[in-house]
């Protein structure tokens, strides 16, 4: 697991976001708040875990019959249909486990979780995980827990089922939540601070506090300070229409210089070898009838074999071979030191076949990034020389000569 960034969107153009490691540790004590400006220069090219707010996503455990899983989620969106104002198909559904014959389903907007995940990349992160705040809170065994924070109630009721809602409604809520629920063993208060936690207090209905067999723990503390950075966000919203794609965008800017550079030496290489060819057998058959002629002028008589040999032996001496520089390689040298350098463009390039010679046709808006070019490319042991340039207004051209070294 690699480090990554909580981010937590708590309103309009408004996010949180605090910084963890790959072991699941927090990297500092802070957290961050700010607009999606500031927000990109945290978590641009970084991996994000996106927590959406309460207020937009409902929860709940329904009873279930049906063991087959994949046959349940099927059906389930319609069995609840009745208890939900939007159509079912607007709705992107996510599910917990079945336990005790009961299933945790959450759903919300389909279009509104698609943008909220939309803002995030948009900023340059890649979002890997997404759930929502009130089922990130650590609920205590049996029982509740209530978070106090920002003028609003988050609160999670029992495993996978909680709800968010504004300070002015959650009495309400927790009076609706007393009678509908048991008592819980267990209730855990928390508030941002201590005007918060006393406010949370008076919210609770009479049933809650006069009753003695809940263990009532209170304690001043905020989202950060609760959520854990080590344990999956769940439940999962990145699945079904929704779930993550290959980044192929993102390896296409990585590797597309490479993979044309190659692309291009390629169809060089073949079309070179093909002309070659071509060149390399009409040669042959002159050169053959020269070296027969003029081994007939050395040796009047006798058998021809091998007369190119034959005549070697004769003179005694040996003849060089030559060898052209491979195009590919070249390519394949100078594309990493070209897409290290954003502002180069190639505008052209040509490769000559009997010299051996890549010559590259560039545009830069400085004469001091062809100089850094050349360098660079140099340091692959390649040969480079500059043979020209020019100045158009802002825009620099030359023209670069490279080849094998020595």
């Amino acid at each position: 697991m690699s480090e990554r960034i909580l981010v937590r969107k708590i309103g309009h153009n408004l996010w949180q976001w605090r910084e963890a490691s790959a072991e699941g540790e927090w990297l500092s004590e802070a957290f961050y708040t700010g607009d999606v400006n500031l927000l990109k220069e945290s978590v641009e090219g970084r991996q994000v875990w996106l927590i959406v707010p309460g207020q937009e996503v409902v929860s709940q455990r329904v009873e279930v019959e049906i063991k087959d899983r994949k046959q349940l989620l099927k059906i389930l969106p319609y069995e609840i249909e009745d208890g939900i104002i939007d159509a079912v198909e607007d709705l992107h559904f996510v599910y917990g486990n079945v336990e005790n014959d009961t299933i945790a389903v959450a759903y919300t907007d389909a279009d509104w979780l698609q943008a909220c995940i939309g803002e995030v990349e948009a900023a340059g992160a890649e979002v890997q995980r997404c759930s929502v705040d009130y089922l990130q809170l650590p609920r205590p065994a049996e029982g509740w827990v209530l978070l106090l924070e920002n003028e609003a109630l988050i609160a999670q009721v029992e495993a996978g089922s909680g709800f968010a809602v504004e300070q002015s409604m959650a009495g309400a809520f927790l009076a609706a939540l007393a009678a509908q629920y048991p008592p819980p063993a267990a209730l855990h208060l928390y508030g941002d601070s201590e005007a918060s936690l006393m406010a949370l207090h008076a919210l609770l209905p009479a049933t809650i506090t006069q009753n003695e067999a809940i263990a009532i723990a209170e304690q001043e503390a905020g989202f950060w300070d609760l959520v854990s950075p080590a344990s999956p966000l769940a439940p999962e919203f990145r699945s079904g229409k929704l779930a993550r794609r290959l980044p192929f965008e993102k390896w296409w800017q990585e590797f597309k210089y490479p993979i044309i550079a190659t692309a291009a030496g390629f169809l060089i290489a073949v079309a070179t070898t093909a002309i070659g060819l071509s060149k390399v057998e009409a040669e042959r058959k002159r050169i053959m009838a020269q070296t027969d002629a003029i081994f007939r002028q050395a040796v009047p008589q006798g058998t021809i074999s091998d007369p190119a040999r034959q005549l070697r032996g004769m003179l005694g001496g040996g003849a060089n071979q030559g060898q052209s520089s491979n195009v590919v390689s070249l390519l394949a040298g100078i594309a990493p030191a070209i897409k290290s350098l954003n502002e180069v463009s190639v505008r052209s390039f040509r490769y000559s076949h009997d010299t051996g010679h890549l010559q590259l046709n560039l545009e830069a808006k400085s004469f001091d990034t062809f100089e850094t070019l050349r360098s660079r490319i140099a340091e692959k042991g390649l040969s480079v020389e500059i043979k020209s340039a020019n100045v158009y207004g802002d825009v620099h051209q030359a023209q670069l000569r490279v080849s094998e070294a020595g």
